[in-house]
């Protein structure tokens, strides 16, 4: 059986504490000491909000920098010009060619006379409006949902701290609620 001893110096605040401790006969003793140095470690940064305070600075300038990222990302229109993404063969660089000959292989399909006829000639002004007409709501659409993605990223989102985690001094707290609280 072996037998180690570490020799540990913790300096907190303005004493100096010095741990020692062995195996032991259990050789599991170090560990629950050292871990139970661990924790006294963590409590005492969690009780100190200068401490903190670095760390929730450092999430605030990641969200900043991820955000400033995600607004960059150019986000294609649903029917732009494909000839502008490239490697698209010359016959196809027009949106709407694209979408006629997705209708031509419908038609030329065997089974497509069974699905048109189901089709109520009320619906065929919207058909026509979602796959032929004016794209400018569904952008808007989606750079909605672009914009509230990026407002619900996991960095901002309390939901996303397991609830054992909670609490009011968690970063989401610190950089929304207390906020609100100081104006």
């Amino acid at each position: 059986m072996r037998r180690g001893t570490c020799v540990r110096s913790l300096v907190t605040g303005s004493k100096r504490v010095f741990s020692s401790f062995s195996e032991g006969s259990d050789e599991f003793q170090w560990k629950q000491r050292y871990l139970q140095e661990r924790r006294d470690t963590a409590m005492e940064f969690l009780s100190d909000l200068k401490k903190r305070v670095p760390i929730h600075d450092a999430i605030r300038q990641r969200a900043i920098i991820n955000r400033s990222a995600t607004k960059e990302v150019h986000c294609a229109k649903v029917f732009e010009d494909i000839s502008s993404i490239g490697d698209i063969p010359a016959d196809l660089d027009d949106s709407r060619s694209v979408v006629s000959e997705l209708l031509d292989d419908l038609l030329m399909d065997e089974n497509a006379a069974d699905r048109l006829q189901h089709v109520d000639l009320g619906d065929v002004p919207l058909l026509e409006n979602e796959l032929l007409g004016d794209d400018g709501a569904g952008e808007e659409t989606i750079r909605r949902w672009l914009k509230l993605k990026r407002d619900t990223a996991d960095y901002q989102s309390y939901a996303s701290i397991p609830e054992g985690e909670r609490s009011s001094w968690s970063a989401w707290y610190l950089r929304h609620v207390k906020c609100k609280d100081a104006n």
